[in-house]
């Protein structure tokens, strides 16, 4: 195989890989008051409590299933959820007034997700048309005594162990995408038939 093809298969393996995680929308900073990066965790105005409730909204999922077998999942990466203590809950509208989704599961002084699926066809439309809005209140039953930070917010339109769905919790931590990997380990590929080549 010649380094010409061996580039045009990696790109071609690259792209394809692009498409099969294409659904997947990510809301953290600095949209909001998500968390920059794990040493921002604890401090204002990103460590948040009760009266310091606030949402955000997802871009368009334009490969979301709108159908009754539809399915997406919204996963929220929160911080000291001390559960089932510390009520936060999260709302498909732009306040407490939508639709309750739950409320945040989690553990103390760790991030972790909360996975909401949903399947009313009234949110897959929304996700499908780039305004599904998504509203945090905290601490609602003690009203003063917990706080929570946010990682990030993921919306894809079904969870698989490999797409990027499965992203760390913590902030400032994207996985490295499947396509770089492939693209890389194709160049690293390339390089070394090149340097076989040569010798």
């Amino acid at each position: 195989m010649s380094f010409k093809s061996l580039i045009l298969a990696t790109a071609f393996v690259a792209a394809s890989a692009v498409s099969a995680n294409a659904g997947t929308d990510f809301v953290q900073a600095p949209t909001g008051f998500f968390a920059p990066g794990q040493a921002a965790t604890t401090n204002p105005p990103y460590y948040r409590g009760f009266n310091e409730d606030w949402g955000w909204t997802h871009g368009a999922l334009a490969d979301q299933d709108t159908s009754a077998a539809g399915v997406a999942i919204l996963r929220i990466s929160a911080y000291d959820v001390d559960a089932p203590s510390e009520v936060d809950n999260i709302y498909f509208g732009t306040s407490n007034a939508g639709v309750l989704l739950g409320s945040l599961a989690g553990n103390n002084n760790i991030y972790a997700f909360t996975d909401f699926v949903i399947t009313d066809p009234t949110m897959l439309a929304a996700i499908q048309a780039g305004t599904f809005s998504v509203f945090m209140d905290i601490d609602v039953v003690t009203q003063g005594s917990w706080l929570v930070t946010l990682g990030r917010s993921v919306l894809c339109p079904a969870l698989h162990p490999d797409s990027d769905c499965a992203a760390n919790p913590n902030p400032g931590e994207v996985p490295e995408p499947i396509t770089l990997t492939l693209f890389g380990a194709g160049l690293a590929g390339a390089a070394a038939l090149r340097r076989r080549k040569k010798a």
